[in-house]
């Protein structure tokens, strides 16, 4: 899933972190396996396809995300120069859902054998020139040209222009094969000669995981995971000179007991599976549900307690921007995660101002997506002004006018809005397509 690519200032976009990627060469399943360290060789279809997208296109293909959603773009030009069995072939080297991709080489080599049409297939064939055209590269030794360079010079066309398509079609399907085959034994010999690199990546991977633990849980046949996060006291609240709003400030010390807190947020099958309806409007099953008031969270969160026999709930403000700030593992980011908003978040900059799919961006120091971005999440707490204390576990006031909402959304809002110690509030009974919930739970 990863295709060494490099921007117009010639600086590498390819991310080197442990969990590999380049931005329109990964698949949206690649983030997945950041933590349990096994790499399917469909990523590498998936980033094969996708190489094969850039050459015959000349452009940076969309994100996996676009592709789920939209499928890949061929304009009429682009359409009618390139053949239908090309382009099938990289529409299924590149299908979203890993099960419709190709699971092999040898499966892209067995589809490339098998060819396209039976017009393209005639094409292919029907490659013999004509008896006159083999005498066009013949020299005449009386006047020392050829005879092609004399056809150029009056004027004279040799080749009709569908003919010369037909010929850059075989061209680009044979550089294509070509590239397959290298790719294919580039994979073999480094698996066999880069396996000390391999153990060290693996052993990076198992430490990574041990910093946290996932808490499984299935419902209605929809599974979700809860992180693990251990307490601790941190600075919560923002500064004057990030333009946060007075009620945001001023910085002082809370103090969290351990709990857990949703991987990411509530997606809609899950929601389904517990309320049987589906409030979004932008639907899709690994979407974050959206347009849900407080009341509303609040009704999802009794009937699942009712079905697991757990004490799920909202997390406190505090819960939320601790596990957002990464917790005890926290580098004092200024986004969930990273300072580059790019890398973790869905905002109106990257989103298309629509949410995605969780968990496709990368995950902050505890593990955790889209902390920042996707959609706004609501918190359990009343809104009110920060004070000067310093409290341990705190829930907020007893009673107020608008509950807390965190973290962003993709579809409006300052980038200032993505920052893990920005607030915003709402009325309980209020809706909007772009807020949403993640669950929490105390140890």
């Amino acid at each position: 899933g990863l295709s060494k690519q490099y921007d117009e200032n010639g600086e590498p976009e390819s991310s080197t972190s442990l969990g590999l990627g380049t931005p329109g060469y990964a698949p949206i399943e690649q983030a997945n396996y950041k933590q349990d360290g096994t790499f399917p060789v469909t990523l590498d279809i998936y980033a094969l396809g996708a190489t094969m997208y850039k050459m015959l296109m000349g452009k940076t293909p969309p994100d996996s995300s676009l592709v789920l959603n939209e499928g890949l773009s061929w304009t009429v030009t682009e359409t009618n120069s390139i053949s239908a069995g090309t382009r099938s072939l990289v529409e299924q080297a590149m299908a979203p859902l890993k099960k419709n991709r190709f699971q092999t080489v040898n499966d892209i080599l067995i589809a490339m054998d098998a060819g396209g049409s039976d017009e393209e297939k005639t094409a292919v064939v029907d490659e013999t020139e004509p008896e006159e055209e083999k005498t066009l590269y013949e020299v005449d030794n009386k006047e020392g040209l050829t005879s092609e360079r004399k056809r150029n010079e009056i004027g004279q066309t040799t080749e009709s222009k569908p003919k010369i398509r037909k010929r850059l079609n075989g061209l680009l399907t044979g550089v294509a094969v070509v590239f397959v085959l290298i790719c294919y034994n580039v994979i073999r010999c480094t698996m066999k000669s880069d396996k000390p690199q391999t153990e060290k990546i693996e052993a990076e991977v198992q430490a990574t995981q041990e910093q946290y633990y996932y808490e499984p849980y299935t419902v209605g046949g929809v599974t979700f995971n809860m992180v693990s996060v251990e307490g601790g006291t941190f600075s919560m609240g923002g500064v004057k000179d990030a333009q946060f709003n007075d009620e945001d400030l001023p910085v002082h010390e809370v103090s969290l007991s351990s709990f857990y807190i949703g991987r990411t947020e509530v997606t809609q099958s899950l929601w389904v599976a517990v309320m049987g309806t589906n409030p979004s409007e932008k639907v899709g099953d690994n979407l974050p549900v959206t347009n849900v008031s407080w009341l509303d969270c609040q009704e999802f969160i009794s009937k699942l307690n009712s079905i697991t026999g757990e004490t799920f709930m909202l997390p406190t403000e505090a819960q939320w921007e601790f596990a957002a700030r990464g917790g005890n593992l926290g580098k004092d980011c200024k986004y969930s995660g990273s300072n580059d908003i790019n890398v973790i978040a869905w905002y109106p900059g990257n989103s298309g101002t629509y949410p995605h799919p969780v968990a496709t961006k990368e995950p902050n120091e505890l593990g955790i997506y889209d902390m920042s971005g996707n959609a706004s999440e609501w918190c359990q707490d009343w809104y009110a002004p920060y004070t000067n204390q310093t409290p341990t576990d705190p829930s907020g006031p007893s009673r107020g006018q608008k509950r807390v909402c965190r973290g962003g959304c993709s579809i409006s809002g300052d980038t200032r809005y993505y920052q893990v110690a920005w607030r915003s509030r709402h009325v309980p009974t209020f809706t909007e397509k772009s807020i949403g919930l993640r669950l929490a739970k105390q140890h």
